[in-house]
């Protein structure tokens, strides 16, 4: 009688070990209680072990992809879909105070005009000093921003009469 033993791992990382007995398959028991399929090689005399595994949503058999052996649920989108509720809800629940903020925008913005009012008010030195010296910048800034401006417009205005002459014709 021939014994061949082999350890492998499966989805979880557990290994195990496979006893073959010639063409006899003798599995130690396993603590996940998962579907298996054995299929028998007669040529070689081998047998294949393929881990099948129930997805968790609709209790079908899948096969893990080899990239994600840790796969739980099968690639249904309607698994999939409740796969990711699920886990917001549940990440929802340990992470309550995340979205706290949201809803407070108002009150920053409120403590943010104040407080450039204010600074405004204690530095006015400071700001007429900035506005001299780069009073010329500004200037240049202004002119390109609005010649940029009035031909936007003109394409826009020679676009929409094109329009309309072909409308009618």
């Amino acid at each position: 009688m021939i014994w061949i033993m082999i350890r492998f791992y499966d989805y979880k990382n557990y290994f195990k070990w496979v006893f073959f007995v010639r063409s006899c398959l003798i599995l130690l028991p396993d603590r996940l209680g998962l579907m298996r399929n054995l299929i028998l090689l007669d040529r070689v005399n081998l047998i294949c072990y393929i881990l099948d595994m129930r997805c968790k949503m609709c209790q079908n058999e899948f096969i893990p992809t080899k990239y994600h052996p840790q796969q739980q649920v099968c690639s249904q989108t309607e698994c999939q879909r409740t796969r990711q509720i699920q886990n917001q809800r549940e990440w929802r629940s340990k992470n309550p105070d995340y979205f706290k903020c949201l809803g407070q925008e108002g009150a920053w913005r409120e403590s943010r005009h104040r407080y450039g009012k204010l600074w405004k008010a204690t530095h006015k030195d400071y700001l007429k000093e900035y506005e001299h010296n780069y009073q010329q910048q500004r200037r240049q800034y202004m002119r390109e921003y609005m010649r940029k401006y009035r031909e936007k417009n003109r394409q826009l205005i020679i676009e929409k009469a094109t329009n309309v002459n072909r409308d009618k014709s």
